[in-house]
């Protein structure tokens, strides 16, 4: 006999959580709007406006590549961001 699922699990199937066969209807619900809402954007200065100290005092105990990997992960959201060319420069020669 095939199981059944409700119309809440398979929504959460759709979006990826994990283990969404075995959780409770509140726990999905609770994971499900977390999902949906909306994520604050981070304004992003444009490179002429942000200056090198600035990037270098963020980067203290960090490498090149370490802040390269960090804008590949987070994308417009990392704080490098701005920096994301000379960044990229600098990593690649």
């Amino acid at each position: 006999m095939a199981k059944e699922y409700t119309e809440l699990q398979l929504k959460a199937k759709e979006a990826g959580i994990s283990n969404w066969w075995v959780k409770l209807a509140k726990t999905l619900e609770d994971e499900l709007s977390e999902l949906e809402a909306p994520v604050e954007e981070i304004i992003e200065k444009p490179p002429e406006d942000a200056s090198i100290t600035e990037l270098m005092d963020m980067m203290a105990g960090m490498t090149w590549d370490n802040v390269l990997m960090k804008i590949k992960l987070r994308g417009k959201k990392s704080k490098f961001y701005p920096w994301k060319e000379l960044v990229e420069k600098k990593v690649n020669g």
